[in-house]
């Protein structure tokens, strides 16, 4: 209750009672924790260490602030409500939910009424100040339940503050190029994150609702990319990012972070030059061979130029459709009416385009260890 505007309730009641109260604390006190025990399962243990301690300080205390409330009109300094937000603080570090807290409260309030109704009647209370004590009991034991959960509330934002910062430093580990394996299970404890055997590393854009469809159970550092590890990968993960534009490096062991990084990276880069949709979630280990033709973009660019140098002369339109019936020829293994099939064109047209084809490159055309450097310089085209 605030000092310095108390509630005018209390003054309903005679300072006499005070003494009254405060005479019978020990007694109360002993019985409640006794109940308390007996009633909230959490709280069915021996008395002992800082558990002991909190639940009987946290008795005698409220017990203590309300009777000098009485004696005081509401205006008297109760010592504040720190021990309650302590409280609140010390259930989450001990791993118990809220509920049995607040549930203890309200079994405390219910049970310190009944006494002090009791000593209240003997004390000759009547009917209207018994049912302001109630209220003000009720109300009391309201204000140190809000205390205790905002003491829960705090530390459970101190807890994900440092669990987030152990995990942001976990993440950096594991993408670095030589992970210390002890040192990554240590770190792992520290994160509340379990060190798996296998990993996988997802690049996004900014922006992507990649954190959202990963969940807890990944390591996600936002930005442009968002980079995130997931451990031991699930099937099915790539069709559960569909439609976010992310990017599957390869599984490698946890020393692989950075290898599994470096490749998501590279063909996030060429997304576009590949022609991929901007939407769709993509595995590298689906297009190894392009990250290979790219992984020196200028030497690519200077091989399939070199390749093709004896078409530059001509005309954009007639390279084109060489280029074209080239490319339907090697694919289909030189087989010319598949390759007219599947250009819609006449098989005696795909002859000549090819007559015109040798004349241009020579003998690469027919050379079978030629073609490989023709194949590669189409792909590298686009063609």
């Amino acid at each position: 209750m605030s000092t310095t505007q108390p509630d005018p309730r209390w003054a309903e009641l005679p300072p006499s009672l005070a003494p009254v109260l405060s005479g019978a604390l020990d007694g109360v006190a002993d019985e409640m924790i006794a109940l308390l025990r007996a009633e909230v399962p959490l709280y069915q243990r021996p008395l002992e260490g800082s558990f002991g301690a909190g639940i009987r300080l946290g008795v005698t205390e409220a017990l203590r602030q309300f009777t000098l409330l009485v004696e005081t009109a509401g205006a008297g300094e109760t010592g504040g409500l720190g021990v309650y937000e302590e409280l609140g603080r010390g259930e989450l570090r001990q791993g118990r939910p809220l509920d049995a807290l607040l549930a203890a409260y309200r079994i405390g309030a219910r049970f310190a009424w009944r006494r002090f109704a009791t000593l209240a009647v003997d004390h000759g209370l009547d009917k209207d100040q018994l049912i302001t004590l109630a209220e003000l009991v009720f109300d009391h034991i309201d204000e140190l339940s809000a205390a205790s959960a905002r003491g829960y509330a705090e530390q459970q934002n101190l807890m994900a503050g440092e669990r987030d910062r152990a995990r942001q430093a976990l993440l950096r580990m594991l993408l670095a190029p030589a992970v210390d394996h002890e040192s990554a299970l240590a770190a792992s404890r520290l994160a509340s994150w379990r060190l798996p055997s296998r990993l996988l590393v997802v690049v996004a854009p900014d922006g992507a609702p990649v954190a959202s469809r990963l969940g807890e159970g990944a390591l996600i550092r936002g930005g442009d990319p968002l980079v995130a590890i997931v451990g031991d990968p699930p099937p099915g993960l790539l069709r559960s990012l569909d439609g976010t534009g992310a990017v599957l490096g390869p599984v490698r062991d946890v020393g692989g972070g950075a290898v599994s990084r470096d490749r998501a990276l590279a063909l996030l880069a060429l997304r576009d030059q590949l022609g991929l949709p901007q939407d769709a979630a993509i595995s590298t280990d689906d297009h190894l061979l392009s990250l290979i033709l790219y992984a020196d973009p200028l030497a690519a660019q200077d091989f399939a130029a070199s390749v093709l140098a004896p078409l530059d002369a001509l005309a954009p339109s007639t390279r084109d459709r060489l280029l074209e019936t080239l490319s339907a020829w090697l694919r289909h293994a030189g087989e010319r009416a598949n390759a007219a099939e599947a250009l819609h064109i006449h098989p005696q047209t795909v002859r000549y385009r090819l007559g015109r084809l040798r004349e241009l490159l020579g003998d690469v055309v027919d050379d079978p260890d030629q073609r490989l450097s023709l194949m590669v310089a189409l792909r590298l085209r686009g063609v």
